[in-house]
């Protein structure tokens, strides 16, 4: 064939493939060879909803970890402060994609980016690496969770409820700027697991999260935690942890500890605090036993007012869940936390929850009555396979001395998620 010829019979192929594709007709396939170094190891390739590439002897992996999370929110009374009336709201809670994965057992890395919902602006969620060579620690360094609350270690991708508790928002612990962390887990045989972590972390140029006033310098915190599982079989858990912080603000910064009473698009409650020194200590607990799961923590976040007086900010949470199809809530001992339900299989259509939370927070001021903020909620949750599940959430509020219109609020909250 000489080349007019071959570029006749190539214009042709390309008119008649539309056709041939319209048709349910098979294209002809074009063989490719990929050319690989003689040093290349071996891989498989998992597929289950992601990608997880392995080498065969287990040297390295690479992982593709995401999340997408769709919230429906109807809410009024303190909720909508600006009205009280109904309002309510869709959106894309959370929008993350990361890759991650070990290199000869002995590190491991993990790089997550955030699409924000308001902005639509991507940012750095986590951006870690770990070295695990060293008998004694581990040494992980980069934008990671703060070694501090059960539920700030614990995964987004399968907190029980639509939010985290109120505890969780006003205490300070999630990722930071950049942060350095030593950690270890140990195996005590018939004793459990038990984990320690300690870190120092840089706020960047801010004096620390919600503060209205910047120094222009590094603002370095200081956090640990210990955590002991006596029981870590599947479906039997005993879980108790400790961790402290101390924030070491810049003097005179002030801030807003604010929540949203488990709504994530109503009015913020909060109070404004001016303090030169700020700690903070939480106790931990989680209980599983089948599919019945127990979980509790409490906060004591202590304010060294610059006025020269001081305020506390307490509270915490009892969070009931009971699986009716039978699956546990599986735990993981290393960064000792709970973790997703798995659809057994047994059922065609997955496995279903029940879950309860009853959250309780109070914030002292100064020569006033201290704000408290009580929600009550109960919910479902649908587990159609092990990436894609539902939860529907209803909510009763009440908040006081907020200086807020409404002093109560009910709210009705779902999520659609697909996590891989």
């Amino acid at each position: 064939m000489n080349l007019r010829s071959a570029l006749v019979a190539g214009l042709l192929g390309a008119c008649l493939a539309p056709s041939a594709v319209a048709q349910d007709k098979p294209l002809a396939t074009i063989p490719v060879k990929i050319k690989t170094d003689k040093d290349t190891l071996p891989t498989k390739v998992e597929t289950d909803g992601g990608i997880n590439v392995e080498t065969m002897d287990g040297r390295a992996s690479f992982v593709l970890d995401g999340r997408l999370q769709f919230d429906t929110l109807a809410y009024d009374g303190i909720y909508n402060d600006a009205s009280g009336d109904g309002a309510s709201d869709t959106r894309v809670r959370r929008m993350r994609l990361g890759v991650g994965g070990e290199l000869d057992q002995q590190w491991e890395w993990l790089f997550i980016i955030d699409v924000n919902n308001d902005s639509g602006k991507a940012t750095l969620d986590t951006g870690s690496l770990m070295y695990k060579g060293l008998s004694w620690s581990d040494i992980t360094v980069g934008r990671y969770k703060r070694p501090f609350w059960l539920e700030a270690v614990s995964t987004s991708k399968w907190i029980s409820l639509v939010e985290r508790s109120l505890a969780y928002d006003v205490l300070r612990s999630n990722s930071a700027d950049f942060g350095v962390m030593l950690s270890k887990m140990y195996d005590l045989d018939d004793a459990g697991t038990a984990s320690w972590y300690t870190s120092i972390v840089n706020e960047g140029v801010e004096d620390y999260a919600g503060a209205e006033q910047a120094t222009g310098r590094d603002q370095y915190q200081w956090y640990a935690r210990g955590a002991w599982a006596p029981w870590n079989e599947k479906g039997e858990v005993l879980h108790f942890g400790l961790g402290l912080g101390d924030l070491n603000p810049a003097k005179g910064s002030t801030i807003d500890i604010e929540t949203k009473l488990g709504v994530s698009a109503a009015s913020a409650v909060g109070v404004a605090y001016t303090v030169d020194e700020d700690r903070e200590a939480g106790l931990e607990t989680a209980f599983v036993w089948g599919p019945f799961s127990a979980q509790s923590e409490y906060l004591l976040r202590t304010l060294d007012l610059s006025a020269g007086d001081s305020a506390d900010v307490s509270g915490g949470y009892l969070l009931l869940t009971y699986t009716l199809t039978g699956e546990p809530r599986t735990y993981k001992p290393y960064p000792a936390r709970l973790d997703k339900v798995v659809p057994s299989g047994k059922h065609s259509f997955g496995a279903v929850e029940l879950v309860t939370r009853y959250d309780d927070i109070e914030l002292e001021q100064p020569g006033a009555a201290a704000a408290t903020g009580r929600v009550l909620t109960i919910g479902a949750n649908w587990y159609l396979n092990s990436h894609l599940h539902f939860k529907l959430n209803y909510l009763n509020a009440k908040g006081e001395n907020f200086g807020t219109t409404f002093t109560d609020g009910d709210a009705v909250t779902s999520r659609l998620a697909f996590v891989f």
